[in-house]
């Protein structure tokens, strides 16, 4: 088991088959309304806090990414959000294909109110927009998304948890360039736990 604090708020663990073996659970049964996942998503949180020399409660909001490692084993990344923020200086993520053409964009003073919106937008069963991404930047966030022929009404819904974000096309590149991505594709079905 590999423990790494990427900064204040991010913690990856990395575990080993071995490490799933000794925990008794596999990548397939790893679910948060699972039990056992949940036991071991609180081990992994007390290890890491352990050996970090630091309280992380387990019980606090954050977002849980599990991605599955080739040669067996899983990475966990671990976002804990309502936490201080220290500054660290970013590495630039790899270029991706570019996103559509027409994007909006909203501004949020803090994650709160952008996991809000995502829950109500999709607890509707509202039509996601062909794209949909989050950032970050010192502490304020930014979502962008592409939507196709429903802009009407998802700048009318979003307008009420964020501030539309000025400046079209030009300002979403800046976003994608200079704030940290932090959901990348399907951001508002993922933040809404979908």
């Amino acid at each position: 088991m590999k423990i790494e604090e990427l900064s204040e708020e991010r913690i990856v663990v990395e575990l080993s088959s071995g490490d799933m073996d000794a925990l008794e659970i596999t990548f397939e049964e790893l679910d948060y309304a699972n039990i056992e996942t949940r036991r071991v998503i609180w081990t992994l949180l007390d290890r890491a806090g352990r050996e970090l020399g630091r309280d992380i409660d387990p019980s606090g909001r954050m977002m849980i990414e599990v991605i599955p490692r080739r040669r067996g084993g899983c990475v966990l990344h671990f976002t804990l959000i309502g936490q201080p923020r220290r500054i660290f200086p970013q590495k630039k993520a790899p270029k991706r294909s570019a996103p559509p053409a027409s994007l909006i964009g909203f501004a949020f003073p803090s994650i709160d109110p952008v996991l809000d919106s995502a829950w109500a937008y999709t607890g509707f069963g509202s039509p996601q927009p062909e794209h949909s991404a989050l950032y970050e930047k010192d502490g304020e966030y930014r979502l962008l998304m592409a939507p196709g022929a429903r802009s009407r009404a998802l700048c009318a819904f979003f307008s009420e948890y964020g501030d539309p974000l000025p400046g079209g096309v030009m300002a979403a590149a800046a976003t994608r360039e200079y704030w940290r991505e932090v959901v990348g594709e399907n951001a508002l079905e993922r933040l809404a736990g979908g």
